[in-house]
């Protein structure tokens, strides 16, 4: 009675039922199973409809499934989930699906509610292939619904679109019409999300394991290949997270049940972007800005996106900026042996890219009515555990999570390829070393983990003062330049300007300074050449040598990563209970993956422990020389500028010229004297 009491109304809705999922291996299908088992945990059995894949048995693919981070959370909160899972094995494009006779009454008669979510989302399927998945499934989902005597709700997972732009759209919106026409007596509700991304909170921010939709021209963009796209930029993004769309899908199979519509006015639940969504140039806008800062270690060529109206131009775009550099590319790569790829991946993003076209070209609006008073009708529990309101939604946070699980998730790009990635990325304006290596404890100790990271602290600090004095040593080399051009300047004006023409004294005088300045001004040019022969090119080709070191600590970061991940799963399996023959083998593979991944990491810290401390201590041998260098050429400027100046004008630097010197006093008196014997002239007093 007190677990009872604690249920919310969806909870205690689904307490106790047996739940049939077509398409539950999918990306929404994942997180709705997720879900279920964590925020409904009285759910008495979810049966997941699967069939075997490449040499996969339905019982290793679920295996596989729960293995991922994604479940990690339920795995915590819900320790038994796995005993409520059973496969139904089965095949979409087979008659009947393919059932077992005892698969087929098991569901007949223990499932409650029906989740038909499988669908072929290949926007550009053949039509006899969509129609056999899209179509002839749900009828056979109707014709089996029909002898369920506890069926509660059946739900159909459509896509939304006001036209029917391609094979999925069409047959959808035709599997749609017949649920409504054919369902008869049964409870049927009809949910129609928007282009579902990434999750927006949960089980993870920023989920996603597909490259359907947008995920496939983005992916491409990010790593260099897609210049391209036919888009209006202005038109509305229509996206929606996949953890909001499968709380509202739940909810709505609840607020179906309670409403009790059947046939032609059978509910529809439109879930899309609302008004305030972003539109696809700030969908853009944001993954460039976070692109900058979190580049992608994969990345082939700088990304940017332009954005084609124009049908004829975009294909004139495409072919020059896409295909004929991959045809370039190709035929180098069969010169030297290579293997030809670039002209297939590009035929792969342009099929992604005339995909999406339409919902990137247009704008639909569509009624969320029936969503917006299902929200209403939720209680305050409720909403919380099933959240799904988009009014507010922080969308500038989702793009930037939506572009960071893209990285983590689709792309295998954690933390430890960034540093070397921004290097790649901008290498004139970052440093190539920055990053200090992570602990790998507990393989290796806290005094080896120290060792390197001291090592590399001074490193860092090594390159750091290079890159000043390079850069002050420009500075200098450019102050000395423009004070060799001032005197160049006010020595050509002194004997061009005519003063000293009329006094051969003064002329004279002039002359040679124009002569020393000259004498000087050719010293200048050849201490510049001096200083970046001697100095900074040497220092520029010692600092390259950090890129070597730059790479090596990554490469020890990847199997740090690598180690640790394989370590996590082998102290999970360890943890576990299973004793059955399969999980002791996969418990052998894991640890055999795991010491070779420690063997691997352990080579590299030695190396690493052995030739940066010799690199290190080396430095001054290779430094040294050019200091002294800077030093002799300087000093030889200095003391030829000195002496012809000497020669110019001599002066003794002793006591007697000081005090043969004309005092202070005196010298302004002559100044002001002569002042005023100007200030006296008639042209001067007269103005």
């Amino acid at each position: 009675m007190g677990i009872e009491a604690r249920r919310t109304p969806i909870q205690t809705f689904y307490a106790g039922l047996a739940i049939f999922i077509t398409g539950g291996t999918g990306f929404v299908g994942k997180i709705l199973t997720e879900k279920l088992l964590r925020s409904c945990p009285d759910i008495s059995t979810i049966y997941l409809l699967i069939r075997s894949k490449k040499d996969k048995s339905p019982e290793s693919r679920l295996d596989e499934m729960f293995e991922k981070p994604l479940f990690d959370r339920v795995k915590n909160e819900v320790p038994n989930f796995r005993k409520k899972i059973v496969p139904i094995i089965g095949n979409l494009d087979t008659e009947n699906f393919g059932l077992s006779e005892n698969d087929k009454n098991i569901l007949i008669n223990q499932v409650s509610i029906i989740f038909h979510m499988a669908a072929n989302v290949r926007f550009i399927e053949n039509i006899k292939t969509s129609t056999i998945i899209n179509i002839n499934a749900t009828a056979t989902i109707l014709k089996l619904a029909k002898l369920m005597p506890n069926l509660k709700i059946i739900y159909r997972l459509a896509r939304i679109s006001s036209q029917w732009p391609n094979t999925y759209t069409f047959t959808k919106a035709i599997a749609e019409g017949l649920l409504r026409d054919e369902s008869g007596n049964l409870p049927v509700g009809i949910f129609r999300p928007a282009i579902v991304l990434s999750s927006a909170e949960e089980p993870l921010v920023g989920w996603i394991d597909n490259m359907y939709g947008p995920q496939g021209v983005t992916v491409s963009w990010a790593l260099g290949f897609t210049r391209f796209l036919s888009c209006n930029p202005d038109v509305k993004a229509n996206i929606v997270p996949v953890d909001f769309t499968v709380n509202a899908l739940i909810a709505s199979a609840w607020n179906v049940y309670n409403q009790f519509r059947r046939g032609k006015n059978t509910l529809i639940y439109n879930f899309v972007s609302p008004v305030d969504g972003p539109t696809w140039n700030e969908y853009r806008n944001a993954f460039v800005d976070t692109n900058k800062t979190y580049p992608l270690y994969n990345a082939k060529y700088f990304p940017f996106m332009i954005y084609v109206q124009h049908k004829i131009l975009y294909r004139i775009c495409v072919w020059l900026g896409h295909f004929l550099p991959a045809l370039i590319i190709d035929a180098i790569s069969i010169c030297i042996n290579r293997s030809p790829r670039m002209w297939k991946l590009c035929k792969k993003v342009d099929k992604f890219s005339n995909a999406i076209e339409p919902f990137c070209t247009n704008e639909w609006s569509f009624s969320t009515d029936n969503v917006q008073a299902m929200w209403s009708r939720l209680s305050k529990k409720d909403q919380k555990l099933f959240q799904f309101n988009m009014v507010g939604f922080d969308w500038t946070k989702y793009l930037f999570d939506h572009y960071m699980g893209m990285r983590l998730y689709l792309l295998n790009e954690d933390d430890s390829t960034l540093e070397i990635s921004r290097i790649s990325r901008n290498p004139l304006k970052k440093n190539y070393l920055t990053q200090r290596p992570t602990s790998a404890s507990p393989l290796l100790s806290y005094t080896e983990d120290k060792e390197l990271d001291v090592v590399v602290q001074k490193l860092i600090y090594v390159e750091s003062a290079i890159r000043k004095l390079t850069k002050e040593m420009k500075k200098y080399i450019g102050a000395l330049t423009n004070l060799d051009r001032a005197d160049q300047r006010l020595s050509t004006n002194l004997i061009n300007c005519g003063l000293a023409q009329n006094n051969d004294e003064c002329r004279k005088i002039v002359e040679e300074y124009y002569s020393v300045a000259t004498q000087v001004g050719k010293n200048v040019q050849e201490i510049s050449s001096l200083c970046h022969k001697t100095f900074i090119e040497p220092l520029k080709k010692f600092r390259n040598e950090f890129i070597t070191i730059a790479a090596a600590i990554a490469k020890r970061e990847e199997l740090v990563a690598t180690w640790k991940y394989v370590y996590n799963r082998v102290k999970k399996l360890q943890e576990k209970k299973d004793r059955t023959a399969s999980h002791i083998a996969k418990l052998e593979r894991e640890r055999r993956a795991e010491e070779a991944a420690a063997k691997e990491l352990k080579t590299i810290h030695a190396q690493l422990l052995t030739e940066l401390p010799t690199f290190l201590g080396k430095r001054l041998e290779y430094i040294n020389p050019s200091i002294h260098a800077v030093i002799t050429i300087q000093l030889n400027y200095y003391g030829h500028a000195t002496q012809l100046y000497t020669q110019l004008m001599p002066i003794q630097c002793s006591s007697e010229f000081t005090s043969s010197m004309i005092p202070e006093e005196e010298h302004q008196r002559i100044i002001n004297t002569e002042l005023n014997r100007l200030r006296a002239l008639t042209i001067v007093k007269d103005h």
